[in-house]
């Protein structure tokens, strides 16, 4: 304190607004971040939902015809989408139909599809949904993103 009584009142001044402002900045950051810390998995999820319809609607044919040429031509089409890890379409008895990495590697798919839905687990967002063709479920699309 005996630093403060030592400076002229020009420099107390602009030592209050300075602190004040810093605050506010340090404030803010923390609002930024803790609002992009829970919207940003909300999002994703919402883009990976909408990205498992197009590709569903896609491999409908495929499925009908079992041709798993056609249907993993479809799940290469994910390359671009750099934050999904690995895709994977299923058949009406819940083997693997299809599938798709990233890096190319064999993934570690789950055996069989769980129940439709998002599912947040260790950084990442799985995404199961049916895929129908006329109101009838004829598998299934599994999508694994990075968040």
């Amino acid at each position: 304190m005996r630093f403060l009584r030592n400076i002229t009142i020009k420099s107390k001044l602009m030592l209050i607004i300075m602190l004040t402002s810093g605050a506010a900045v340090v404030l803010a950051c923390a609002a930024f971040i803790g609002y992009e810390s829970v919207e940003l998995p909300k999002d994703t999820a919402a883009e990976l939902a909408t990205l498992a319809e197009m590709t569903a609607a896609h491999t409908t044919a495929p499925l009908s015809f079992e041709d798993h040429r056609s249907a993993e031509e479809t799940l290469t089409a994910l390359r671009p989408e750099i934050h999904i890890i690995e895709a994977c379409v299923y058949d009406k008895a819940g083997r693997i139909f299809a599938r798709y990495t990233r890096d190319g590697g064999a993934g570690s798919f789950p055996a069989a599809p769980r129940q439709p839905g998002q599912y947040f687990e260790r950084g990442t967002v799985i995404l199961f949904n049916r895929i129908q063709l006329d109101g009838e479920v004829i598998g299934s699309i599994y999508l694994l993103s990075d968040l």
